[in-house]
Order: C-alpha cells, then sequence, then structure tokens
C-alpha cells in the first residue's frame, strides 16, 4: 500500500500503470481535497490544473464574483 489516498493509473501500450494526479488526456488532474461541499465536510476528490492549482466549484466561483462586485460597487 501507498502512503498517498489517491492513485491514479492510466493503460498504456495495454498495461496499466501508476500516472500520477495528472491525467494529460482531459489536461487536468485530480487531488484529495479536505473541505465543506454541499454543506458536507469530508474528503473530495477535486480537479485541478498542472501546477496543482484547485478549479473553482460553482459555489466558490459564484462567492468569488458577489465578492468583486460588492468591491466594484464600493468604489
Amino acid at each position: 500500500l501507498s502512503s498517498s489516498p489517491l492513485r491514479v493509473y492510466r493503460l498504456e501500450d495495454g498495461r496499466y500503470g501508476e500516472s500520477g494526479e495528472w491525467i494529460p488526456e482531459i489536461g487536468l488532474g485530480l487531488k484529495s481535497w479536505e473541505g465543506q461541499f454541499e454543506g458536507k465536510a469530508a474528503n473530495w476528490l477535486r480537479f485541478c490544473r498542472e501546477d496543482g492549482s484547485l478549479l473553482e466549484t460553482g459555489e466558490e466561483a459564484m462567492e468569488r464574483l458577489k465578492a468583486r462586485v460588492s468591491e466594484l460597487e464600493e468604489r
């Protein structure tokens, strides 16, 4: 067993091998994330960019945009 809780495999030349978090065919990675999603705190799988930064959930994007709108309205 690995110390890593997430193991990603890909098929290459008819054989499966461990590939790490990055999945080049879709241009995204997967990583484990601990936090709250849809009202439930747990460990979740999240999509990430090649540099490891997480993609926003819809709720996170909405919160960011609301904060930006409030900031612009204060000007």
